[in-house]
């Protein structure tokens, strides 16, 4: 409780405390600016942290070339597009290279669908086969260079329904489903953790409802 004489000293107490709150929340965002922009990892590290919840996640190196050319392709993606770059380099960092030699078979029809790939260099052939006699009946299409392929397979648990066979001595990228989910929601959680945080800090936010903020 306030006590005031009169209207004048009303609307200095008022103003004094409208700056005294301006001040706090400048304080609360500045801390906060301050906090992000320390230095830390660099998202195009190899040394990673590998643990997402007790899920082991593991890495392979690779140049910043081939990072910024992996980064390109899967911008393209609506699958990956919409993602934070932090969350696409740390999944970048987690593909595993394929290589595979001309004529070989990379997954057949019927195949359990667990992984999706990335074209980096090479063509492979596409094609649908008998299913008894597991020859090939006809060429749906080529896959090329900076293509992806096997796309169903990160967002369902599904068969392969076709040949994919290397034209040429090729060299790909893979993303589990696993990898991928254990990635995405991890990252996504935390980035909403943060946030949630954050405005947890400034009064005038914190009084708003889950659904308003």
């Amino acid at each position: 409780r306030f006590d005031v004489d009169n209207e004048n000293d009303l609307l200095s107490l008022s103003d004094e405390t409208e700056d005294s709150y301006l001040e706090d929340v400048e304080d609360i965002i500045s801390s906060f600016t301050e906090k992000q922009s320390k230095p830390r990892k660099a998202i195009c590290s190899d040394n990673l942290e590998n643990d997402y919840n007790g899920e082991k996640i593991i890495y392979s190196k690779k140049s910043n070339k081939v990072k910024e050319n992996l980064f390109m392709i899967l911008k393209k993606s609506i699958l990956f597009m919409f993602l934070k770059d932090s969350i696409l380099f740390t999944l970048i960092s987690s593909l595993e290279e394929v290589t595979i030699n001309k004529n070989q078979i990379l997954f057949d029809k019927g195949d359990d669908g667990n992984k999706m790939f990335i074209v980096y260099s090479g063509v492979l052939k596409c094609s649908n086969i008998n299913i008894i006699t597991r020859e090939e009946t006809n060429i749906l299409r080529y896959y090329k260079k900076e293509q992806i392929l096997g796309e169903i397979s990160i967002m369902y648990q599904s068969k392969r329904l076709a040949r994919i066979t290397a034209e040429e001595d090729s060299i790909l990228f893979s993303l589990s489903r696993d990898t991928y989910n254990t990635i995405v929601l991890n990252k996504t959680i935390q980035n909403l953790k943060s946030t949630e945080n954050f405005i947890e800090k400034i009064p005038l936010l914190s009084r708003m409802k889950l659904n308003e903020r």
